[in-house]
């Protein structure tokens, strides 16, 4: 029986068809088996792991020496000592001389100046002060003879004020007539400080007690007055 030209194409086309199946199954087919991380390094033909004693370090630095000082200073050429011809040994009465008037040195003393050997005049003793307690003037005691007077500085709120009268104060005299203290015993409040300021600067003679001085206490006074 004879077969049609169309069967005969379709049954060609079929078996060319399962023919290139079979070629390209591999390409197609679904994966069945993935790799695993223990199975990666089997890829390669010789793995081998890198170990801490295979890292080749690098060579420490060395530091370099510090050049020395005989290599940065230069050594001053000193010039040769010769003894001059001139010059002979010394005799046994020199050596002695000199020994003698090196080892006398002379420390200086109170009043004298070191290195210059001029002795100063010493200063004038301190008079001794009497501790007697001060005496009060009257009977045998004498009052004092002011010898220094200073005037006492008008102030001038007092003065514009037209403040005036008499301040009356106590004042204690050492035994060289000096002024130590001085207090009010008659007060002009605008008046009375410039009083005491000026009594301080006042200076009596010494007063005498069996021909000894004495520290006294005497009342003094200070009159303040307006010029009309």
């Amino acid at each position: 029986m004879r077969r049609r030209p169309s069967v005969l194409l379709i049954s060609i086309c079929f078996h060319v068809l399962v023919l290139a199946a079979f070629a390209t199954a591999p390409w197609w087919s679904p994966v069945t088996s993935w790799p695993m991380p223990r199975d990666v390094m089997a890829f390669s033909e010789n793995p081998r792991l890198a170990r801490l004693q295979d890292i080749e370090l690098p060579a420490p630095v060395r530091a370099r020496a510090p050049a020395s000082a005989s290599n940065t200073m230069a050594v001053p050429q000193l010039a040769p000592v010769v003894a001059s011809a001139a010059i002979g040994p010394e005799s046994e009465r020199e050596d002695s001389i000199g020994r003698s008037s090196a080892s006398f040195v002379e420390a200086p003393g109170p009043g004298v100046v070191e290195g210059l050997g001029a002795p100063s005049a010493p200063p004038p003793p301190a008079q001794p002060r009497s501790q007697e307690p001060p005496r009060q003037v009257g009977g045998s005691i004498r009052p004092p003879a002011r010898i220094v007077d200073v005037a006492p500085q008008y102030p001038a709120l007092a003065r514009a004020s037209r403040v005036q009268g008499v301040v009356i104060l106590q004042a204690t005299i050492d035994s060289r007539g000096n002024v130590e203290s001085a207090t009010v015993l008659r007060s002009i409040p605008l008046l009375d400080q410039a009083a005491l300021d000026a009594v301080g600067q006042w200076k009596f003679t010494p007063t005498l007690l069996n021909g000894l001085p004495v520290p006294v206490i005497m009342t003094v006074t200070v009159n303040f007055e307006l010029s009309h």
